[in-house]
């Protein structure tokens, strides 16, 4: 399981609370409670990233049957049509094979009113096929908080996800066929994560999305054809997680959101993504201030610029820096001051002639050069 979706589920359910000390948010408190239980052996067999963060684990076999007797019909597993069970305690369901989407009916449908956590972890292939049923189940779980539908076989968003008015956690990741959000995602008012990670399909997101002032996370890496962001996008105050910006072009429409759009966005962390870089760019999104984030990825388009990576100077908390595509021929000096960094990733910087001195970075493990046709050398010196 991967750690940040679960904190992210506990948050959705409300599992989590703050104290009101040492400025914590709902993640930090969350990690903590995950690390506590990584610590007494409830999780297992940890996975880090390259830069020593835990980013999943497994749970105990132990850990696992002992919860699930004691969560009893609280959870269900849906497995086949011949084992569908669905009692007025259940909250929290896992479709693990594919099933029957017609397993709500009218007799049953007060049985799974309550319903708080819909996961599909499996097959679910009548999900699109059978609009009408679909719809007719949805409308029932009216309390629920997490849908997970990534990788299904969805061409569109249905209709009937935009009237869960309690839904904090919307997981479309992977449906690569999908090519437009709906604009009625802006009646999710409580929506807290959304994750559209992988959908290559969608070309802009709603302008409506702006309204969303409870989101807290946008996992939109992987989103290839994302040609810009929405005006307003700064509005989100509460917003830690952006997976990817991307700078509007002359072919995009004029009202799209500018990079300084990022300026006012304080709390974001985690990693970030600005793709579609131009030498003309005249608004700067001020990175210095964002302490929190630990990965930058600067893609630039194909052009020659002069200096255009000053701009650009990250917070010195940084660990991992990915260049792409730029089109300078040094590097700014601002490098040197990202003591923290781990890991530095060059590619395609097609005219870079040198860098600057490298040594006084001390954390520094791990230095990815690719296609630098022009490098010649690294200076020994801040000269």
């Amino acid at each position: 399981m991967e750690k940040s979706k679960l904190i992210n589920l506990w948050i959705a359910q409300g599992f989590i609370m703050l104290s009101n000390q040492n400025g914590q948010c709902l993640e930090d408190v969350g990690h903590e409670y995950f690390m506590d239980l990584l610590w007494r052996s409830f999780f297992q067999e940890a996975k880090m990233d390259d830069l020593g963060n835990v980013i999943s684990c497994k749970m105990h076999d132990l850990m696992h049957d002992l919860a699930m007797s004691r969560a009893g019909p609280l959870i269900t597993r849906l497995e086949s049509k011949e084992k569908i069970i669905i009692d007025q305690k259940t909250r929290h369901v896992a479709v693990v094979d594919n099933i029957d989407i017609s397993f709500v009916n009218p007799t049953s449908s007060s049985k799974v009113s309550r319903i708080r956590t819909l996961l599909s972890v499996g097959e679910w292939k009548d999900l699109q096929e059978s609009s009408t049923s679909c719809e007719a189940i949805f409308s029932s779980l009216k309390f629920l908080r997490v849908l997970d539908l990534h990788e299904r076989p969805l061409d569109v968003v249905p209709s009937f996800i935009c009237k869960l008015k309690h839904l904090r956690d919307l997981d479309l990741s992977g449906n690569d066929k999908i090519e437009k959000l709906p604009d009625s995602i802006i009646r999710l008012q409580n929506l807290h994560t959304l994750g559209i990670s992988g959908c290559k399909g969608i070309k802009e997101l709603p302008r409506g999305i702006t309204k969303l002032v409870n989101l807290r996370h946008l996992y939109n890496d992987g989103c290839e054809n994302l040609t810009c962001m929405p005006r307003g996008l700064g509005e989100l105050k509460n917003l830690q997680t952006l997976s990817k910006f991307v700078v509007h072009s002359d072919s995009t429409p004029n009202d799209s959101g500018q990079l300084s759009e990022l300026n006012r966005l304080t709390s974001l962390r985690g990693a970030l993504e600005i793709s579609g870089l131009r030498s003309r760019e005249e608004d700067v999104a001020n990175l210095k201030e964002r302490g929190h984030l630990q990965v930058l990825t600067l893609h630039w388009e194909r052009e020659n610029v002069i200096n255009a990576l000053e701009r650009f100077e990250p917070h010195p908390n940084l660990k991992k820096l990915n260049i792409y595509e730029y089109g300078g021929v040094r590097f700014p000096m601002w490098l040197l001051s990202l003591t923290n960094l781990v890991h530095l990733s060059l590619r395609g910087c097609n005219n870079l002639k040198y860098l600057p001195p490298l040594s006084g970075l001390p954390f520094l493990k791990r230095i990815s050069l690719f296609f630098l046709f022009e490098i010649e050398y690294v200076s020994d010196c801040s000269d």
